[in-house]
């Protein structure tokens, strides 16, 4: 499948792959049915063949049992990869759920540091990311202005709607939702790109 998109221009290289841990014994007990050696050789492959993929994925952290070493496994996962876009959540326990009935609940506070330390490390890894892009021209679809930055918004390939961050840009023209443009981009933060319009 990746060599088919490698080859078709009209896929948008965007893979959203919602792993939830990268520890074995945890991927276990939560029933997932991949080891860790699996994942890191999938984002390989990944990389190797799509070099400019964007990779999304999901995590659940304070899943019944995690111990700190397993989360800092996942920590140190996530610097490896080095994923484009994450979603931390904090495990919910749900009645009725095999999890539910799972011994070594974690209290509320623990399973919240732990998805906070992981949003911020997440935020410096597409920090790094993002400023890659410094320079580049890239495809954007318009969807609106905004009018408090004064700025046209819109979305490259690599984002998502609604979960992923937007370029903001200037443009000496106007331009309306629906249309792509290309933008080089000139200043970038954790989640958004800023740019103005070229040819």
């Amino acid at each position: 499948m990746l060599q088919v998109i490698a080859r078709n221009p009209k896929i948008c290289q965007y893979f959203d792959l919602p792993i939830q841990h990268c520890n074995n014994t945890v991927l276990k007990r939560m029933g997932r049915p991949c080891k860790k050696e699996e994942l890191i050789e999938l984002f390989a492959r990944i990389r190797e063949l799509l070099p400019e993929a964007t990779l999304r994925t999901t995590v659940i952290v304070g899943f019944p049992g995690e111990t700190e070493e397993q989360y800092e496994e996942l920590c140190a996962f996530a610097e490896e990869i080095g994923f484009d876009r994450m979603g931390v959540f904090s495990y919910s326990m749900e009645e009725g759920t095999p999890a539910a009935r799972l011994p070594e609940q974690m209290d509320e506070d623990v399973k919240e540091q732990r998805r906070e330390n992981l949003m911020l490390c997440q935020s410096r890894i597409s920090f790094a990311n993002n400023q890659k892009k410094l320079g580049k021209k890239v495809e954007v679809l318009v969807e609106g202005f905004d009018e408090e930055r004064c700025l046209y918004f819109g979305r490259t390939a690599a984002d998502s709607v609604e979960i992923d961050g937007c370029v903001y840009f200037g443009s000496m023209e106007e331009v309306l939702p629906g249309q792509f443009v290309t933008v080089e981009i000139e200043d970038a933060d954790e989640y958004d790109l800023y740019g103005r319009t070229c040819e």
